[in-house]
């Protein structure tokens, strides 16, 4: 069956040309009849873009209908004449990228040489696709008070602010990613001019790849039944702006200063702030001695910089006085004569070396171990904010530290209309944007320095074959370059050194701090760790569609081919080479007590492979139809199919593994020369010349074999050839102001680099975990050792290495099955309402069920001025959370699994799809001054002062984000080895306790009375306390601008400007603590700042547009 379909789908392809896919482009469509309701066929209909002058023509058919695809958006004339009639002319209808506008027409008897001219009102319901979708002009990204445009370039953060959209944390907005009408990060598409910014590497969009958002013409976010055109859930598309006939640009300055905006709840004073964001813009027709590009060629082009001399505001806990002088007897009430502790809610400190009880809880100085205290040296800043008491370290260290931002960016677009029938257009961008952070321990480690250096090139070609059979062609590169960096560290080889670590090495180049993190009751921050990284990945794209007008049936086909490129370097855990070290208590009873001895409970090391260099090509056909049934009823139909090969690595650096032959696989024999013998030796290898068996002799050797030996392809997975995607919906229209719209489909979801990235450097590596334990009052591990169980060779026995991760050999893409009906209604007014159902499961990597239910209403006033509310009323369960609590949406690769015969443990709501958002966007021209309600003819000189206001708001009130509570240090109950899951293991729910919600806005909101954890580590015994059981403090906040319009003439204005976040500074609490066994389980030690939801911002512009 499969390979029928696939044969008929070449065959469409074939006489199709070429077609290959995502395109921009919209259509407009409409019906022609006389006065008396008589359709009128054979006449002509003109439609022209009215910045280009650029027309194209089209004809009714017998029942009066037309339709005229492949146009770019914008707003268009629509001209439509006929013998014997007077000639119509519609001004100015809208069309966003990839939307069916109706534009009809009635045609009065009369001469040809009369015009009836109408002007165009912005359609508030889709009557033609049962797709659902919103779009937003560039007015509205200028005049809404998002206040990103000082702090950032990217024009990203704009989409928050769309219905159906929600957000996680992170990021200069308060959010790194976003979900689209229930669907994961990973099943969204975004692009610009139809060319994707998504990055091969993670999966999620490339920030800093967008063009300036003065360049940004328009952008559109699809949320539901997507056409076969579509490959994935959610479509995000920008579209850039291009010349016209009359010049038309500007000049703008974006300011924000710490001078103005309210001291942050948790911080040390008020963050230090200078942001400025600067350029202009200009396009217009190419003018050149001896040509006029008028009607013909058009160019815009943009530049901005943003420079940035702010700080961040640290909020960590570093250790009290009292622990660095090994003093622990507030962890008792009272003492015996002997130091004893006799208090039973009390903690004993006992000494691990002779297990002899610490007298009054007290380590001696001389006991401390040098290499510790060249740590704290290094790492831990003193504290400088209150303790409640000496052992208590909750948030007690705090300070603003400057955060340097330099960016410049660049934009160039040329448009040419090469004849009637065919145009061109090609658009250039290049950015270099530095960022340089503060690390978690302020001065102490310095600054963490990160690089971008995005560039992108697009091109496009259409050709008009005939007025019902059109081409669109687009080719488009994009890379980008990001290198990460500690500043004040750049060589990590002499920090080992200084640190006096020994058992490492060698070590790679570059900047690099080791990791240390303390899992007990220290409450302790964990110490910045990592090493040097350089991230490259490339994009080319080549897209293409074919539009055939046939009847009452609309065929497009077309798809695309993507040659991806991923290089990165190979890491394992936090620092790698220079290791990561762990500590909980479990040989003092104290996490800080341990480190004081030098004694870690376990240790991570890696001698990471070379960088590795990953190449993929996705390829995706199309076919769709839409089908005009009758006047009110259109059905689309179509399918979808895509093949996306899984990663070559030009390094040859991938291994998988074999589950029913227990074989390790490399690509080829080259590959195999590239196994270390560290690794060799762990694992056993079968033909070693010395066996290294496990100590008990239990397992066989383990195969080393190449893919081709093992009967697997070279790529070591399966291509999934199976992703057949078909789409069907209709819209009917019960009445003129009514329709009703439903569908349903199947959605592809791209694995892409984390994914390959899993199977990369196992077996060009070293990677071993180390449990360290006491054996006869000797420790395993005591520093400056950080391994276990070494002997000279370096080579550790059997089941040592840790083969990291592994794919299903025949492992299927994910998919989501999605179906969802509308009822929408135009209530007069110029006032739309839209109630849209959603249903979504996603099946595979990631398993999820969405229901969401979404209500819209928009006004649109005229010049421009805008109403828009919606409430959005969702759950969403998946298996993808995990048992630690997420700062975002979870990953492409998914979550570690507590327990893999029982994944319906991890199942629980999705940590930021929230049960209740609300949202209202709106901008409202005040009523006063000329050209407006009231006075309208009053002196030019008091309308300077009066006149020309207008205000901008956006309210939002959601729900808070769903979290998992979590404990540390226990043994891990999956006997899968305790390194993989530090601090993610989920405790028992006490049955009388109550902690579904937060009851305060401040400090502690829930304690240690809900959970327990406290069992022996028992294989099999998992804590029952559910994924998502605990929900964080809701979001309430409103965004103001206020701006003035002073008129230069008639083509050019100045704009000032003046926009708040938060504008009533109201308080919305971050998440709490969520480790069950730390100090500061239930403590908040942060605002959110999720949509301008921190602290109060003001940010002030001035523009100049022409």
């Amino acid at each position: 069956m499969y390979r029928k379909l696939l044969v008929t789908l070449a065959s469409v392809l074939l006489l199709s040309a070429r077609a290959w896919s995502q395109s921009t482009s919209g259509t407009l469509v409409g019906n022609v009849k006389d006065s008396s309701g008589a359709v009128v066929p054979n006449a002509t209909v003109v439609v022209t873009e009215v910045g280009t002058n650029i027309s194209k023509t089209g004809t009714t058919d017998n029942l009066g209908n037309y339709e005229i695809p492949n146009l770019l958006p914008g707003r268009y004339d629509v001209a439509v004449t006929a013998q014997g009639f007077k000639r119509f002319v519609q001004h100015g209808a809208p069309l966003d990228p990839r939307a069916r506008v109706r534009v009809d027409a009635t045609l009065e008897v009369g001469a040809t040489q009369t015009t009836v001219e109408v002007t165009a009102t912005l359609p508030v319901i889709t009557t033609e696709t049962a797709t659902v979708s919103e779009a937003q002009q560039s007015q509205q990204f200028i005049e809404l008070p998002i206040n990103t445009r000082a702090v950032s370039t990217s024009p990203f953060y704009l989409i928050a602010n769309f219905p159906g959209v929600q957000t996680d944390s992170g990021g200069p907005a308060g959010f790194a990613s976003l979900s689209v009408s229930g669907n994961h990060p990973a099943q969204n598409e975004i692009s610009v001019d139809g060319f994707s910014v998504v990055s091969p590497r993670y999966n999620v969009p490339l920030v800093e790849m967008f063009p300036s958002t003065e360049a940004i013409s328009e952008v559109k976010i699809t949320e539901q039944l997507g056409p076969a055109e579509l490959g994935q859930l959610g479509d995000i598309s920008f579209v850039a702006k291009g010349g016209t006939n009359l010049f038309h640009g500007s000049l703008f300055e974006y300011l924000q200063n710490d001078a103005f905006d309210a001291i942050p709840d948790f911080a040390n004073g008020k963050p230090k702030k200078r942001a400025n964001t600067f350029g202009g813009s200009v396009g217009g027709p190419v003018i050149l001695p001896n040509y006029n590009g008028r009607d013909r060629t058009f160019f815009f082009f943009d530049f901005e910089g943003n420079r940035q001399r702010g700080s961040d505001s640290i909020t960590n806990s570093v250790p009290t006085p009292a622990m660095l002088n090994g003093d622990f007897s507030a962890l008792c009430g009272t003492y015996d004569a002997n130091g004893l502790c006799t208090d039973p809610t009390g903690t004993q400190l006992v000494d691990p070396f002779n297990n002899q009880p610490f007298a009054n809880n007290q380590i001696p100085s001389t006991r401390f171990n040098q290499v510790s205290l060249n740590v704290l040296n290094l790492y831990y800043p003193l504290p400088n904010f209150p303790n409640p008491g000496p052992l208590d370290t909750g948030n007690n260290f705090r300070v603003n530290l400057l955060a340097p931002i330099t960016t410049n960016l660049y934009d160039v677009r040329i448009d040419h209309n090469i004849s009637k029938k065919q145009s061109i257009f090609g658009r250039w961008s290049w950015k270099r944007s530095t960022l340089s952070s503060p690390l978690n321990m302020g001065t102490k480690t310095g600054d963490f320095e990160s690089v971008f250096d995005p560039k992108a090139v697009a091109i496009s070609h259409n050709y008009s074959i005939r007025p019902t059979l059109l081409n669109e062609f687009r080719f488009g590169y994009n890379q980008q370059t990001s290198r990460f960096a500690f500043s004040k560290f750049p060589d990590g080889a002499a920090v080992i050194q200084q640190l006096g670590l020994q058992q490492l090495g060698p070590f790679p180049n570059g900047s690099a701090l080791p990791y240390f993190e303390f899992d007990g009751a220290s409450g302790l921050t964990q110490t910045p760790g990592g090493r040097e990284e350089q991230l490259r990945e490339h994009r080319f794209q080549i897209a293409d569609n074919l539009t055939w007008v046939r009847g009452r049936h609309t065929i497009k086909t077309g798809g695309d081919i993507r040659a991806l490129r991923v290089a990165d370097y190979e890491s394992f855990v936090a620092a790698d080479n220079f290791g990561d070290y762990y500590f909980s208590g479990q040989f003092t009873g104290h996490d800080f007590a341990d480190f004081l001895l030098g004694l870690p409970n376990f240790t991570e090391v890696v001698n990471a492979g070379p960088d590795f260099d990953g190449h993929a090509r996705a390829y995706a056909v199309f076919v769709q139809d839409s089908f005009k049934v009758m006047p009110r009823l259109t059905v689309d139909f179509g399918v979808r199919y895509e093949y996306h090969p899984p990663f070559h690595d030009n390094s040859l650096q991938i291994a998988n593994f074999v589950r029913s032959s227990g074989a390790v696989i490399v690509p080829n024999d080259a590959s195999l020369q590239l196994a270390t013998q560290p690794f060799l030796q762990s694992i056993n290898a079968c033909g070693l010349p010395t066996p290294n068996p496990t100590p008990y002799g239990l397992y066989p050797c383990t195969p080393v074999t190449t893919a081709k030996q093992a009967g697997f392809p070279d790529r070591l997975r399966i291509s999934d050839k199976r992703k057949i995607l078909p789409r069907l919906s209709l819209a009917y229209k019960l009445s003129d102001k009514t329709v009703f719209r439903a569908g349903a489909g199947i959605y592809d979801e791209t694995l892409l680099g984390s994914i390959f990235y899993s199977l990369t450097g196992i077996h060009t590596s070293d990677y071993r975990a180390f449990v360290n334990s006491f054996t006869g009052g000797v420790p395993a591990i005591q520093f400056p050792d950080t391994k276990s169980n070494i002997s000279t060779s370096g080579v550790g026995p059997a089941g040592f290495a840790v083969f990291g991760t592994a794919n299903q050999i025949d492992l299927h893409d994910p998919y989501g099955e999605q179906w969802s009906f509308t009822v929408e209604r135009d209530l007069g007014f110029e006032t739309g309402l839209r109630v849209t159902y959603t249903g979504l499961r996603s099946v595979g990597l990631i398993s999820a069920i969405y229901n969401g239910l979404e209500t819209v209403v928009t006004h649109r006033f005229s010049q421009a001025a805008y109403f828009q509310s919606s409430y959005v009323w969702s759950k969403n369960l998946s298996d993808a959370e995990g048992d630690a609590p997420n700062a975002g949406f979870s990953a492409e690769n998914g979550p570690r699994i507590s327990n893999r015969f029982d994944l319906a443990a991890n199942y629980g709501n999705v940590s930021f799809t929230r049960r209740h958002r609300w949202l209202t966007t709106a901008v409202f021209d005040l009523p006063y001054g000329r050209g407006r309600r009231w006075g309208a003819n009053i002196n030019p000189l008091l309308d300077k002062f009066i006149g020309g206001w207008s205000t901008s708001n956006i309210l939002l009130a959601q729900s808070g984000p769903y979290q998992t509570p979590f404990y540390s240090g226990g043994n891990d109950p999956s006997g899968t080895a305790a390194p993989f899951r530090p601090g993610s293991q989920r405790p028992d729910r006490l049955p009388a306790s109550d902690c579904s919600g937060l009851t305060s806005s401040q400090g502690r909101v829930f304690g240690d009375n809900c959970f327990f954890y406290g069992w022996p580590g028992e294989i099999g015994r998992f804590g029952d306390s559910s994924v998502g059981i605990l929900r964080a403090a809701g979001t309430i906040n409103w965004n103001f601008g206020i701006f003035k319009t002073i008129p230069v003439n008639e083509r050019a204005r100045f704009r000032f400007q003046a926009t708040f976040t938060n504008f009533a500074n109201h308080v919305n609490p971050g998440v709490p603590g969520m480790r069950a066994n730390a100090g500061a389980f239930g403590l908040i030690s942060s605002v959110q700042k999720v949509e301008g939801a921190g602290a109060r911002t003001i940010q002030f512009a001035l523009r100049l547009d022409f």
